[in-house]
């Protein structure tokens, strides 16, 4: 998804809907006031009255409603009529420095203590973004374990889903990406996570790292002036 106007809501925009613990991909088919008129392609339909929320997102944040079915369309198959809430949740993804990796990682949610499966595909000082098949909604607190290197073993890290993404690359359709900002973490992972990361930015962005530190330049030394004679001043009078 690219990015989007302050207000996402229209006609054939696309939105992710979380409803019934599940996570659909809809499309916006009509707009009036607060009720928006959504396609559908779950086989359950909810019933009204039952609340979700609706996300649209961007490459720098997403903007998320919380919707309540008023009833479903003039045929079930053409989707969903939503009330929207007046205002809306605002969030932007914070920029830092990114390093590329592959890195499996186990993690687990509050409500489901078996480790799950992902794969960190890159890494900052303040998150990292997993691709995963388990379907998260936004803001669900997680517990990561991964391995930066062999030497130091498992690194655990607490973090918070702050947007979620479709797959599309070709090696894993099926997945989702989700982006996730650190929440808390050991004195020693936040060491050893700095030390990878500086190894790595230095190798990576030499020419930006270099750009922030200005260079000195050598002190040269001083120049030694040569005495002159002075030409002659043909009005001074010559000492006898």
């Amino acid at each position: 998804m690219t990015d989007i106007p302050a207000n996402p809501i229209h006609t054939g925009n696309t939105a992710f809907l979380f409803m019934m613990d599940q996570r659909f991909l809809v499309q916006i088919r009509g707009v009036d006031r607060i009720q928006i008129w959504v396609s559908f392609p779950g086989v359950n339909y909810p019933v009204p009255g039952l609340g979700g929320r609706l996300e649209f997102h961007h490459d720098r944040g997403f903007v998320a409603y919380n919707v309540q079915v008023l009833r479903y369309a003039d045929r079930p198959e053409d989707g969903l009529i939503l009330e929207r809430s007046e205002s809306a949740e605002r969030r932007t993804h914070r920029s830092a420095w990114r390093v590329p990796t592959e890195i499996p990682v186990r993690f687990r949610t509050l409500d489901a203590p078996d480790p799950r499966a992902a794969v960190m595909e890159d890494l900052s000082a303040d998150g990292c973004q997993l691709r995963a098949d388990a379907l998260l909604a936004v803001r669900t607190p997680i517990e990561l374990r991964f391995a930066l290197d062999r030497q130091h073993g498992e690194l655990v890290s607490e973090g918070r889903i702050c947007y979620v993404q479709e797959e599309t690359s070709l090696r894993a359709p099926a997945s989702l990406r989700y982006g996730v900002r650190f929440t808390s973490m050991s004195g020693e992972t936040r060491r050893l996570l700095t030390l990878f990361l500086y190894h790595h930015v230095r190798r990576l962005y030499p020419k930006e790292v270099a750009a922030m530190y200005p260079r000195v330049r050598k002190a040269e030394p001083p120049v030694q002036l040569q005495p002159q004679e002075l030409p002659p001043n043909p009005g001074a009078k010559s000492k006898s």
